[in-house]
């Protein structure tokens, strides 16, 4: 009895700190540059995922994630945006291509390399789809 309740104390102790220390995951260093690229994030959670940096945090209340290197290089940033903010091919391939699909989701994703994609999650049938989209409305990635 004893043995099992130091075990769940254990458990508690490890999930507590889990979620606890999360934002303290990242070196000061990255927190830091975070900051200066996005100074008006708010709610920023660090994890490790893949030997990659992920800052999940909200801009004006939309859900945004950056995803750094381990040497905390900057690879890209995925930004919650609504419909009306997607270029305006894009917006006519869904219509003409996915019109029978419901919106689930839009990410606008800037990359390190200066690029700007959209990545729109749509529903259809009971399956998820995630399209990736440049910025002229060309189909990139198609994935179920």
């Amino acid at each position: 009895m004893i043995k099992q309740c130091w075990k769940i104390s254990f458990f508690c102790t490890v999930l507590f700190c889990t979620i606890s220390c999360a934002d303290k995951t990242a070196p000061e260093t990255l927190r830091q540059k975070l900051m200066k690229m996005e100074p008006d994030a708010v709610n920023v959670q660090w994890f490790i995922k893949n030997n990659m940096y992920r800052a999940l945090y909200s801009i004006d209340g939309k859900k945004t994630t950056s995803y750094f290197q381990i040497n905390e290089k900057w690879m890209e940033t995925e930004r919650e945006i609504d419909d009306y903010e997607l270029p305006v091919m894009i917006l006519k391939v869904i219509q003409e291509q996915f019109s029978q699909y419901e919106l689930d989701g839009i990410e606008e994703v800037n990359t390190f390399d200066s690029n700007t994609f959209y990545e729109v999650d749509l529903i259809y049938k009971g399956n998820n789809y995630d399209i990736l989209f440049d910025i002229n409305g060309k189909i990139l990635r198609k994935k179920i």
